[in-house]
Order: C-alpha cells, then structure tokens, then sequence
C-alpha cells in the first residue's frame, strides 16, 4: 500500500498567467491528500514571495512546496519523482 501523499509538479515561470493562484485554491478546497512543488522563475516581480505568504496565510504548507528556479538535470530528476505534472 501506498503510503507517501501523490506527488506533482509544476514547472514553470511563477505567475498568474500560469494558474498559478489557482493551484492555491484547488489545494485549499481538496480532500485527498497531495502534494504540489511549485518550481521556476518568476513571471511577475513579487509572485513568488506573494505564492509563499499565501501558503503560510492559507495553511497549505502540507500541500504546497515553493522551490524557486530549478536547472539543468534537476528539472529530469524533479520531474522523474512526480506522479504526474501540472498546469492550471
């Protein structure tokens, strides 16, 4: 039996052209448990501190994981360790 929480990724440039906002909502409404690392740039200047005040302010820190830029065989490794990939 499967005992770790379903682990995704996004991986891409922070910001709400992305969804990003919108991964922030769907993990405060979900029931089942999982897990949502967050990895890339920032789109918009002041998103990513914005994402990472809004998971500590929501409580969603056991569902949300904000690594910031992730380059060269990182993103494979990421990516390779994930149930699956996401993009709101």
């Amino acid at each position: 039996a499967r005992t770790e929480k379903p682990r995704f990724v996004f991986l891409g440039n922070l910001g709400r052209r992305k969804g990003v906002h919108l991964l922030l909502e769907a993990a405060a409404l979900a029931r089942e448990p999982w897990v949502v690392v967050l990895a890339g740039g920032e789109e918009e200047p002041g998103f990513m501190q914005w994402t990472r005040d809004e998971i500590t302010r929501q409580s969603l820190g056991h569902r949300l994981e904000v690594l910031g830029p992730v380059v060269g065989n990182a993103k494979i490794d990421l990516l390779a360790g994930a149930q699956g990939f996401v993009l709101p």
